[in-house]
């Protein structure tokens, strides 16, 4: 499988697809279709033996659209904290101030 996604450069168009900025998914989507076409295995085998190889996926580069009912609708509410969430919280913003009292006095 490593020579034909070399010989025939599916990896590379792949790779070219997403560094342009096209769709991640959907240079994914075409190179396990070019693998099941060229082994004769359906995308479902494709992608199991993508993942078996350890292909490594790309990020999606492409940039994100903003949101055209942002203005229309505010930022959501902030869920409650429980009592032990509080508690938790607390626990940790004295442990940190610890830490940097500790760290304040071993660099003095």
């Amino acid at each position: 499988m490593d020579r034909v996604l070399d010989e025939r450069g599916y990896q590379e168009d792949y790779f070219h697809h997403v560094l342009a900025r096209s769709s991640e998914p959907a240079a994914y989507r075409q190179l396990t279709s070019r693998i099941a076409c060229a082994f004769k295995v359906s995308l479902t085998v494709a992608e199991i033996r993508l993942k078996a190889l350890k292909f490594e996926r790309l990020p999606d580069l492409r940039i994100p659209k903003p949101d055209p009912w942002a203005c229309y609708y505010g930022e959501p509410k902030k869920k409650r904290m429980t009592k032990e969430e509080r508690q938790w919280e607390k626990a940790e913003r004295s442990w940190e101030k610890a830490r940097e009292r500790e760290l304040s006095r071993k660099y003095e």
